[in-house]
């Protein structure tokens, strides 16, 4: 941990710090305790004498900042995505039949519906005649019961074959692998939102 002795700064945009104390900095901002309690403050703020004592690099400063900034979009888009997965997820119970890197094969214990999205249909018409906006629809997908292989997308660790599942799952199109007698087979994907291992 860094610490200097206490004194005032005065930030490029007018704002002053009394009695300053630096706890730690990093190539972006400086924490430090003042008067008022205590702030960080990015360093781009502070007067050049100040800024040298900390080797701050503006460029590297810049890129550090834009690839925050390109972070914090992907969670954002990411928190979007799982909101709308959760509006058309369903309940599911399964029982693993092979284990794999990005998810698991499993066959289905009883007849599903599963909500999902579907394409806008741009060729509406409405009862005058006249087009309808196309607006995106949710209908019933059936995955039929047991006999029927998915794919659900999760995480795997802990999960081994023959070992009952249920998942909170949303169906996002297609998956296609070659089983063990070397035929290539397509079967729905779903996504798991939330869920826990039954039995084994």
């Amino acid at each position: 941990m860094m610490t200097a002795r206490a004194e005032d700064w005065t930030t490029t945009d007018g704002k002053t710090y009394k009695n300053v104390t630096v706890i730690k900095h990093d190539a972006v901002t400086v924490t430090i305790l003042d008067s008022d309690g205590g702030a960080s403050i990015p360093i781009s703020n502070l007067p050049p004498d100040i800024q040298k004592r900390f080797d701050y690099d503006p460029a590297k400063a810049h890129a550090i900042i834009e690839q925050q900034k390109a972070s914090e979009a992907d969670a954002a888009k990411q928190r979007s995505e799982l909101s709308e997965l959760k509006k058309t997820s369903k309940t599911i119970n399964a029982v693993i039949v092979q284990v794999l890197p990005d998810g698991i094969l499993a066959e289905l214990e009883t007849e599903q519906y599963i909500m999902q999205h579907v394409a806008a249909d741009s060729n509406r018409k409405d009862g005058f005649g006249g087009g309808v906006a196309p607006t995106p629809a949710i209908q019933p997908t059936r995955l039929v019961g047991t006999g029927t292989i998915v794919f659900i997308s999760t995480a795997t660790k802990g999960l081994t074959e023959n070992a009952q599942v249920s998942y909170s799952a949303s169906v996002v199109g297609t998956y296609s692998y070659t089983d063990t007698q070397g035929a290539s087979r397509t079967v729905q994907k779903l996504i798991a939102i939330s869920g826990n291992l039954a039995n084994q």
